[in-house]
């Protein structure tokens, strides 16, 4: 039923535009078996007066709906990244002195553009594959005060490692468009939960939803959670909508720290 989500291959569709440029599709990937051929190419982002430049495959990306953990999306700079960064551009006070996770953070653009603001940030992806990459993105722009860490969302083993060796109280936790389908957002929320647990700060979250019970769930599911949303003022231009429904948004809920059983 989410055969819909990110089909990017059917380039019929010209508002297919949000998701890949059709210069850059080259292949279709299997990515049941992984059998993956990706094409890494620099890519220069500007914002404001800073410019990062990213090494991220240009090649064809899609999401395997029924195997999530075998998708690659990871390896590629999805369009909202951008305006993520002209958010935190726009917003220095929220991430000044503050010690910054990001979850799920592919290539790295968000975390290693936040770095430039706050104290110290560690950029995390669940996948180890994409790891050196992210180093490299973070060497590349001399992020002196940032790191990257394996992170698996909702795995007791790997969240307590992370929590070992960054022991650190976490104020905020970054995430950019990293809901793909419903059974993202649980996995989501409850990393975020543990990693905040403690003392408890803010979750921001750049969101794109591909799906219309996307939203709608993760508004539910964070609200029970005892997420408190809180009014941002940000505009983000909209893409063309088609069939695949896609609508972008800046999300921050402050969360409490987490009741000790």
């Amino acid at each position: 039923r989410h055969c819909s989500l990110i089909h990017c291959v059917c380039v019929r569709d010209t508002s297919m535009r949000i998701f890949m440029s059709l210069n850059a599709l080259q292949l279709c990937l299997n990515l049941r078996s992984m059998d993956v051929s990706l094409n890494f190419q620099e890519q220069l982002f500007e914002v404001g007066d800073r410019t990062i430049s990213i090494l991220h495959s240009k090649s064809g990306i899609e999401v395997d709906t029924f195997l999530l953990e075998k998708d690659n999306t990871a390896f590629k700079v999805w369009p909202i990244g951008e305006d993520f960064c002209r958010f935190i551009a726009a917003n220095p006070d929220i991430f000044e002195e503050k010690t910054v996770v990001e979850i799920g953070a592919g290539a790295g653009l968000t975390g290693i553009f936040a770095s430039f603001f706050c104290k110290q940030i560690t950029i995390t992806d669940g996948m180890e594959e994409v790891i050196p990459l992210l180093r490299k993105n973070i060497e590349r722009n001399d992020a002196s005060n940032a790191m990257a860490h394996h992170l698996v969302w909702a795995n007791d083993s790997s969240l307590e490692q992370f929590k070992a060796a960054h022991p650190q109280k976490i104020d905020i936790v970054l995430g950019c468009d990293i809901l793909y389908t419903e059974l993202h957002v649980d996995m989501v929320l409850s990393t975020v939960q543990r990693l905040l647990e403690s003392d408890g700060g803010s979750f921001i979250l750049a969101f794109t939803a591909r799906i219309k019970s996307l939203g709608l769930l993760l508004f539910t599911r964070a609200e029970k959670m005892g997420f408190v949303l809180d009014p941002v003022q940000f505009e983000i231009k909209q893409s063309p909508l088609s069939a695949n429904f896609s609508f972008k948004t800046l999300l921050r809920w402050r969360v409490p720290p987490r009741p000790k059983q």
